[in-house]
């Protein structure tokens, strides 16, 4: 399984978002309304495209080979609950720009 691999990119926020492709294409911020976190925005630099992930979603969420992965459940990184986790998937952006 991709995330027991430990051999993802570094990113800023590591807890919150693992890339193994380019960790300089894609960044992660949180939106908040005062004190309460409404939703994590993904930015494809390269793509120059935004992806909005509700709060609440398990992280960390997983960039792997252009495909969004969010997993069931939370810390599955790096740990056994990776292979029993189940995983929401979204294609990303292709752009070449």
């Amino acid at each position: 399984m991709f995330l027991n691999a430990k051999n993802y990119s570094e990113t800023p926020n590591q807890t919150l978002l693992i890339v193994y492709e380019n960790s300089e294409r894609y960044t992660l911020t949180t939106e908040t309304t005062g004190p309460f976190t409404d939703y994590h925005i993904i930015h494809d630099r390269k793509a120059d495209t935004r992806y909005k992930v509700p709060y609440g979603n398990a992280f960390p969420y997983v960039i792997y080979e252009n495909e969004l992965f969010i997993a069931d459940r939370f810390n599955v990184a790096n740990s056994s609950e990776a292979l029993e986790a189940n995983y929401e998937t979204f294609t990303l952006s292709k752009s070449n720009k």
